[in-house]
C-alpha cells in the first residue's frame, strides 16, 4: 500500500519538473524573441558573425511571378512569340517543356513554402533568370526588378539549371553518332558538300576568362590573345548539330596540343565506334573523317585542304574543302550570337561552373536546332550509345588502332581520293602531265608540252641559261626556298628588296653573272604587264617571265598560290611550263627593263 502511493507521488513530481522544463523553454524562447524584435542582440550577433547578414527585402515575389504569366504565358500576353523567341532565344513551347521537365526531376526547381506559409520563387521564375543570364551575359542581379530574384538566388538557379540540362538532356542531345546517326551525317554531307564519307568539320573556340586566378594566368594566356581564355573543340555538322564538345584545355595550348588530349578517338582506338565504312573513288575506308585546318595532324581522320594546289582537281577540292569547313565557324558564330555569355569574357571563378555553362549552352544550342526543324535525329532511349559500351581491348590491339589512324600514307590516299571524286578528272590522277586552262582577253596556257621524266631536265636548262623575272603583288615569304631551288638549277644569286610604302615588292637575280631589275611600281610596267597579262598585278596573280640572249620571250603565267609555295618552282621541274610569245609588248617590256639603273 505504502509503495504504491510513493510511486504515484514520484509520478508526479516527475510530471512536475518537465511542465517547469517546458514553461521554461517557452519563455526563454518568447524572451528571445522580444529581444530580436527590439534589435537589442544586434551587437552581439555583429561580434559573433565575420559577415552581417544584409537585411531582408521583401521584393514580393509573387508579384513577379503574375507579372511574368502576364507578360509572356496568359492567354492573351502582353508580348508575342516573335518577342519570346528574341528575348529567350528559344520559342514557348520549347521553354515550357524545359521547365515541366525541370519541375519533375530537380528538387531545386519545384516551388515550395517556407515556415511562414509563404510561397518561394516559381519554376517559371527560375528558369528565366537562368536563361536571361545565359542569353545576355549579363550580372546575375540584373534582372532583380522585373523577377524580384535577389543576386545570391539568381547565380544558383543558373548553376542549378545548368545541371538540371546536363542531366535530363545532356544523353540525347549531346551523345556521340550511333550507326544510324552516321548514316544520316553521311546522306546530309554527300547532298550538300559532294564529301562522302564526311562526319562533320572539327576546330577549336576560346572563351576569355576574365576571373581567371592570377596564379594561373600563365597556362591560360596565349601571346596572341588578349588574356586568358580556356579552350573548346567542337565538331559540327552542315545542320550546325554539334556532335561533339571537349572543353576544358587552358589557352595558352593549340589546336594539336587540344586534340591530343581530346576524348574524340577513344571510341575509335577501343573499338567500341560504330560502323563508318564508306566508299570513294572505288576505295573502302574504314571509318569517317572530320574536315579541318592546316595545324591538325595528318592523320585518316582528319581531312585538310592542299596548301598550294596546281592540278585542276585539288584546286576545285581545295575550294570545297575550305567552303564546307566553314559549317564549323557558322556554328561558333551562331552560337556566341545566341548565348552571349559565352561571347563576353567569363565571370566565374572556377573552372567547374566553366564547364557546367559550356555545355548547357551547346546542349540548348542542339535542342533549339531540333526545335526549329533545321535538324532531326531520332532517339532512342534504349539504345546503347558508343561510349556505353563495354568492351575490353589489349595494349597491342590499341596501340594497332591508333597507328592506323595516324598513318599519314592512308590520309594523303584518302585526300587525293576525295579530290578525284568531286572533280572528274581521273585522267590528270592517273599520271597524265597536261592540263588546259585559259584567263581573260584570250590568252591562253597552253596544254603541257612535254612527258615529266623528260621535262625536268629541259626546265632546269632553261632557268640555268637565263634571267628570271618575277612580278609580285607582296613580299614572298620562301625566298630562302626559292634560292635553294634556283641554285640547284643553276642560278648563282637571289634577292629580295621591299620598294614601295604599299609593300609591292620587287625581286632582283643575278642569274650567271647577268643583272636584271623590274620594278612592279614603276607606271610604265604595270601598263606593259597590263597588255602581256590581263587579269593585272593588283588583282593578286603573279607570272614568271624567262628572258632569253637571243630576245625570245617567254611567259609562264600561275596563280598566288603556286608562286607562294614552291609549286610554282617544282612545276618548272617537272615541266609543266606553259609557253606563248608575246612579240612587241614583251620587247617593251624588256626595254623598260634595261632603263632601270641599278645600284
Amino acid at each position: 500500500m505504502s509503495s504504491s502511493s510513493s510511486s504515484s507521488s514520484d509520478n508526479d513530481d516527475i510530471d512536475l519538473t518537465i511542465n517547469q522544463i517546458v514553461m521554461n523553454n517557452v519563455r526563454a524562447a518568447e524572451l528571445i524573441k522580444e529581444l530580436y524584435d527590439n534589435n537589442l542582440l544586434q551587437d552581439e550577433v555583429g561580434e559573433t558573425s565575420k559577415i552581417p547578414r544584409g537585411p531582408r527585402k521583401d521584393r514580393g515575389r509573387e508579384e513577379g511571378h503574375n507579372k511574368l504569366v502576364a507578360d509572356y504565358f496568359a492567354e492573351h500576353p502582353v508580348y508575342n512569340d516573335v518577342d519570346f523567341d528574341r528575348r529567350f532565344r528559344m520559342s514557348r513551347r520549347l521553354f515550357l517543356r524545359i521547365v515541366n521537365d525541370l519541375d519533375r526531376e530537380v528538387d531545386f526547381f519545384k516551388q515550395q513554402w517556407d515556415a511562414r506559409g509563404v510561397k518561394g520563387f516559381s519554376p517559371l521564375q527560375k528558369c528565366a533568370s537562368a536563361i536571361r543570364q545565359l542569353a545576355y551575359g549579363s550580372a546575375s542581379d540584373a534582372f532583380d526588378e522585373y523577377l524580384r530574384m535577389s543576386e545570391t538566388t539568381s547565380r544558383d538557379c543558373l548553376e542549378h539549371f545548368c545541371k538540371g540540362i546536363i542531366f535530363l538532356y545532356m544523353r540525347q542531345y549531346l551523345r556521340k553518332p550511333t550507326a544510324t546517326d552516321v548514316q544520316a551525317i553521311y546522306a546530309l554531307h554527300e547532298q550538300t558538300h559532294g564529301l562522302p564519307g564526311m562526319l562533320g568539320s572539327i576546330d577549336c573556340m576560346h572563351w576569355y576568362w576574365k576571373n581567371c586566378p592570377m596564379a594561373w594566368r600563365g597556362q591560360f594566356h596565349r601571346g596572341d590573345h588578349t588574356g586568358p581564355s580556356v579552350i573548346l573543340e567542337a565538331v559540327a555538322s552542315q545542320d550546325q548539330w554539334i556532335w561533339h564538345a571537349f572543353f576544358g584545355v587552358p589557352g595558352a595550348t593549340n589546336d594539336i596540343i587540344v586534340v591530343n588530349q581530346s576524348p574524340i578517338f577513344n571510341d575509335l582506338f577501343e573499338n567500341k565506334a560504330p560502323d563508318s565504312s564508306f566508299v570513294v573513288n572505288n576505295t573502302h575506308y574504314n571509318h569517317g573523317y572530320y574536315l579541318a585546318d592546316g595545324i591538325y595532324p595528318e592523320w585518316t581522320t582528319f581531312v585538310k585542304a592542299f596548301r598550294y594546289p596546281v592540278e585542276e582537281p585539288r584546286v576545285h577540292f581545295k575550294t570545297r574543302q575550305e567552303s564546307a569547313r566553314k559549317d564549323i565557324e557558322r556554328t561558333f558564330a551562331t552560337l556566341k550570337d545566341k548565348w552571349h555569355v559565352v561571347k563576353y569574357p567569363a565571370r566565374v571563378w572556377t573552372q567547374r561552373k566553366l564547364s557546367l555553362i559550356m555545355h548547357t549552352c551547346i546542349i540548348l544550342h542542339n535542342m533549339i536546332r531540333e526545335d526549329e526543324g533545321f535538324s532531326h535525329y531520332p532517339f532512342d532511349p534504349t539504345e546503347v550509345l558508343p561510349g556505353e559500351i563495354e568492351t575490353t581491348i589489349s595494349e597491342e590491339d590499341r596501340a594497332r588502332n591508333v597507328n592506323l589512324v595516324k598513318n599519314r600514307e592512308r590520309h594523303a590516299n584518302l585526300r587525293h581520293d576525295l579530290s578525284i571524286h568531286g572533280s572528274g578528272k581521273a585522267d590528270v590522277a592517273a599520271g597524265m602531265t597536261g592540263m588546259a586552262c585559259t584567263i581573260k582577253d584570250g590568252l591562253r596556257k597552253p596544254t603541257l608540252l612535254r612527258e615529266a621524266s623528260m621535262a625536268e631536265a629541259k626546265a632546269k636548262e632553261i632557268v640555268a641559261s637565263n634571267p628570271v623575272v618575277v612580278f609580285s603583288k607582296s613580299y614572298c615569304p620562301f625566298c630562302a626556298d626559292v634560292k635553294k631551288l634556283l641554285t640547284e638549277a643553276g642560278c648563282s644569286s637571289f634577292k629580295a628588296i621591299e620598294l614601295d610604302k604599299e609593300s609591292i615588292s620587287y625581286m632582283r637575280l643575278n642569274v650567271n653573272g647577268g643583272k636584271w631589275l623590274v620594278n612592279p611600281s614603276t607606271p610604265g610596267l604595270n601598263l606593259a604587264a597590263s597588255r602581256l597579262w590581263p587579269m593585272g598585278i593588283n588583282s593578286g596573280k603573279h607570272a614568271l617571265a624567262v628572258v632569253k640572249p637571243c630576245r625570245d620571250y617567254k611567259l609562264w603565267d600561275v596563280n598566288r598560290h603556286d608562286l607562294y609555295s614552291l609549286q610554282l618552282f617544282r612545276a618548272l621541274a617537272l615541266g609543266k611550263c606553259f609557253q606563248k610569245d608575246f612579240g612587241e609588248e614583251l620587247s617593251a617590256l624588256k626595254h623598260l627593263a634595261e632603263s632601270v639603273k641599278y645600284s
